[in-house]
């Protein structure tokens, strides 16, 4: 009896172990929303984070350390009416992925979706079945589920994340016919939206710019620390890919969120280079990503 409970015991601990895929924090601001009911808002979070962190997204297995980084921070609007179960809201979607060798993470996507609106009531079940409409909110998680996988795939190995951008885009399709209300699933809406981002990564043209993400991170990055000028020139490389593509698509989304997350990082890189280098920088970031012109000018005073 001693072994049989000895050797469930040694399971139980090795099940606990076992990781999922996300360490998603989720953060829920109502301060806009009048109402007294604030339970609804503590369930609410609780189910996401449950919905996230405590599924199997993937066929691999992960370590408690491996788990990938990730927030949701959902501001809903003065517009939510709690009484009817419907929750009008603004989403930051931000991912990190360490960087080897030292102590820092860097971001791989930060993206604001403008329209992360659904319906919720306390009765709600989050279920998640693929090549299935699942309901709004899923559909919502699970898309990113997939885009936070996507894109720390991609930094890992070059075009590594195919698989989860598939999902992604595949959850895009079936909710445009099913929640047809929310433009933010199809080509009508802003071309910032979340249509857009997955339209972007997933196509032909783009392919360029994920394999960018492997070099930027995998043979950047993640070699800084030990290959100071090697890596610069890779990360240099990159930038000229980036510029390419954005003379081809200028209001490319998916380039914007790149930009979004590496402005500062991307002075940092190259503030230290030979002069040449660094001038050469400038120019590429200036000219493909002019919104943030005074941040990279900086790389001249340095």
């Amino acid at each position: 009896m001693k072994r049989i409970y000895s050797l469930l015991l040694l399971l139980l601990v090795f099940v606990s172990l076992q990781a999922q895929e996300l360490n998603c924090v989720i953060d829920i601001d109502y301060s806009l929303v009048e109402t007294q009911e604030s339970q609804i808002f503590t369930e609410l979070k609780a189910n996401i984070y449950d919905f996230m962190n405590n599924r199997t997204w993937t066929d691999d297995e992960f370590e408690v350390e491996e788990r990938i980084k990730c927030y949701i921070t959902i501001q809903l609007n003065k517009d939510t009416d709690i009484a009817k179960g419907y929750f009008s809201a603004t989403a930051r979607i931000n991912a990190v992925r360490p960087v080897y060798g030292v102590d820092y993470e860097t971001s791989v996507l930060d993206f604001v979706d403008q329209k992360f609106n659904f319906s919720y009531n306390q009765s709600s079940n989050l279920n998640y079945s693929e090549n299935t409409y699942s309901g709004g909110l899923s559909s919502l998680l699970s898309f990113y589920a997939y885009l936070f996988l996507g894109y720390d795939y991609d930094t890992f190995s070059e075009l590594g994340g195919a698989i989860y951008f598939d999902k992604a885009r595949d959850i895009m399709n079936i909710t445009q016919s099913s929640d047809s209300g929310n433009d933010s699933w199809n080509s009508k809406g802003d071309k910032t939206n979340r249509y857009y981002l997955v339209d972007d990564i997933t196509s032909n043209q783009m392919e360029g710019v994920r394999k960018v993400y492997y070099s930027y991170h995998r043979l950047g990055l993640d070699q800084l620390s030990k290959k100071r000028t090697e890596s610069q020139k890779i990360v240099l490389e990159g930038l000229k890919e980036i510029e390419k593509m954005r003379n081809l698509n200028p209001i490319s989304i998916y380039l914007t969120t790149f930009f979004n997350c590496k402005k500062n990082e991307l002075v940092s890189i190259f503030k230290a280079a030979r002069p040449e280098v660094k001038a050469e920088a400038e120019k590429l970031l200036t000219s493909s990503d002019p919104t943030n012109t005074k941040i990279y000018s900086s790389l001249s005073e340095l």
